[in-house]
């Protein structure tokens, strides 16, 4: 039907079929609205029985102007449900962090006070400890400004922070040389004005370094801190309660699986969901292409999952499916009260690829235990601040079946 600039819809029809074959026969076994008066053209509600996960639905649609001419009926559309229900899913929740990166957030961080004379004077602080020769981390935040840092003596360098940039910024992660013997750890914080004028200084800290025995010790405690260079120094005092400790960001990770299908997929369904920001490929081509999913959700009460027909990219035969997960909104370290604001850690992906083949029978793969995973070249995927990469250290060709991921 055609009609004059200006012409109004006086009335619709919505019909909503089982199948592809009943719709192009005006068949409504599903819905039928009858003839509907108004002029909605966007948001009309379905109104047949309850529909179940994955059930496709076919539909069209016939409109009448303010003259009672109708149309000829639409071509037939479709869309598909999701999974309704948590017994739906495939697949368990995997972490998305190395095991030392999880072992460091399980201990956790301690912050500790000291007080000055005057808010204009600096709190010094210092930890003594022992360890092994090797690799350490000292992850560290001040309530105030860390205008100081040392190790034995040597200042340690202090990242310049953009006066501008959004939000407060996360602990900073040292990376240190240590020989075996005794150490001295010492940083300087600007005070806060305290009571009658006094200074108030805080830091929080975890010290990672090898053990004198072997092995890998973690310390939060033992710091001292003093008023001035004069002055003795005195046990600094823990904080009651632990504000949070705000983690900084952590590279993202590398995930991947193979899989064998035994027939040619007719049909397949892939169905993600994370807590955290994730791209997916399989066999080496890229699954969709939007960006910053998972998207910012009031994650304690609703978690986005997606949908994507990934027919195409499947194949019978030995199937490769590649993951890169970081932090995204979910664990942004400047969300209001700093990393992992929003849920406990880690991030997380779940994930499950439904195929059928020309019999109907159904093959797939799902989020499990013989996953591999492995640091990625994104060393930073912060949703505000960006991203830092190193585009030297990506694998090639990770996501697909011939890979070698014997070393993840």
């Amino acid at each position: 039907m055609t009609g004059p600039v200006g012409a109004t819809q006086s009335a619709y029809q919505v019909i909503v079929a089982s199948t592809l074959a009943n719709a192009q026969a005006n068949i409504a076994d599903l819905w039928d609205s009858g003839r509907a008066p108004g002029a909605e053209c966007t948001g009309v509600a379905y109104g047949g029985p309850p529909l179940v996960s994955r059930q496709r639905c076919f539909w069209r649609v016939r409109i009448w102007d303010a003259d009672d001419r109708v149309s000829d009926w639409s071509e037939p559309a479709s869309w598909e449900m999701g999974l309704l229900t948590e017994a739906d899913w495939a697949g368990e929740w995997l972490a998305v962090e190395s095991q030392i990166e999880r072992e460091d957030r399980e201990a956790g961080a301690q912050w500790v006070s000291g007080t000055t004379a005057s808010s204009s004077e600096p709190c010094a602080f210092r930890l003594m400890f022992q360890s092994g020769a090797g690799e350490g981390l000292l992850t560290i935040i001040a309530d105030g400004k860390l205008s100081k840092l040392a190790l034995d003596g040597r200042p340690i360098a202090l990242p310049a922070r953009d006066p501008n940039g959004y939000g407060d910024p996360p602990a900073i992660a040292f990376p240190l040389v240590v020989g075996p013997g005794d150490h001295i750890l010492t940083a300087e914080v600007t005070t806060k004005t305290g009571p009658s004028g006094s200074g108030i200084g805080s830091i929080a800290a975890q010290l990672r370094v090898p053990a004198p025995s072997g092995g890998v010790m973690r310390i939060l405690e033992g710091w001292e801190m003093r008023s001035g260079d004069q002055s003795p120094w005195t046990r600094a005092s823990l904080r009651e309660p632990q504000p949070h400790f705000p983690w900084p960001p952590t590279p993202a990770r590398l995930l991947r699986r193979v899989f064998h299908l035994s027939g040619k997929p007719q049909g397949a369904r892939l169905y993600v969901s994370a807590l955290g920001g994730y791209r997916l490929w399989i066999n080496g081509k890229r699954v969709g292409d939007d960006e910053l999913q998972s998207e910012g959700a009031e994650y304690s009460r609703h978690v986005p999952y997606r949908t994507y027909d990934v027919t195409a990219l499947l194949r019978e035969g030995d199937n490769a499916i590649g993951a890169l997960v970081g932090d995204g909104f979910y664990a942004s370290y400047q969300s209001p009260d700093g990393r992992y604001a929003y849920g406990p850690a880690p991030r997380r992906l779940r994930l499950s690829i439904e195929s059928r083949d020309a019999a109907g029978a159904m093959e797939g793969v799902a989020t499990d235990q013989n996953w591999r995973h492995a640091s990625s070249p994104i060393l930073m995927s912060e949703i505000y601040a960006g991203e830092d990469q190193d585009l030297r250290l990506w694998p090639q060709r990770w996501t697909e079946p011939g890979f070698d991921d014997g070393d993840w």
